[in-house]
Parts: C-alpha cells; sequence; structure tokens
C-alpha cells in the first residue's frame, strides 16, 4: 500500500503535482511518445537515483511493483468488473 504519513505527503505532494504537469506538457513537446515509453524512462530515470546498494535498488524495485499492484486493485479491476458484468462473464 502506498501509503505515508499526512507530513510527509504534505511535503512531497505540491512538488509531485508540479512535476506532473510538467511531465505533461513536455510529453506534447516531445511529439506525444507512446505513453508506456515515457512511464518506463521515468521509472528507469527514478531508479537510477538509488544508491549503489543491493538493498536500496531492490527496495527502490519493490515500491515500484506495489505501486503497480496498487494501480491495478484500485482503477483496472473494478473496469474489468464493470466489463464483465456489462458483456457476460467467460466462464
Amino acid at each position: 500500500m502506498p501509503y505515508i504519513k499526512q507530513e510527509a505527503r504534505d511535503v512531497l505532494e505540491p512538488e509531485l503535482e508540479k512535476l506532473c504537469r510538467k511531465v505533461g506538457n513536455t510529453i506534447v513537446l516531445a511529439g506525444n511518445p507512446p505513453i508506456s515509453s515515457v512511464f518506463n524512462y521515468i521509472a528507469f530515470s527514478l531508479l537510477r537515483l538509488l544508491p549503489n546498494s543491493y538493498r536500496e535498488m531492490s527496495a527502490g524495485m519493490a515500491g515500484l511493483n506495489d505501486a503497480i499492484e496498487e494501480y491495478r486493485r484500485r482503477f483496472m479491476n473494478p473496469l474489468e468488473d464493470e466489463r464483465r458484468r456489462a458483456n457476460g462473464d467467460i466462464v
């Protein structure tokens, strides 16, 4: 779960909002590359900032995997459930 204390979120959130707006504008300026490529590039760039320690690198990878799972659970699974109800299950 991506939960951190509110004090840390209060510090991070304004900067993340600025970064997201800037990235969105930059994507347009870069000719709208595929979003999967943009996310891959951003994630890789963030991971490169980790200290050269197996423990830190592994923790960074785990954090990305956890974020993917949380996103799927919260946003993608409900859409899949909705489509299954609307169109019928395949089993």
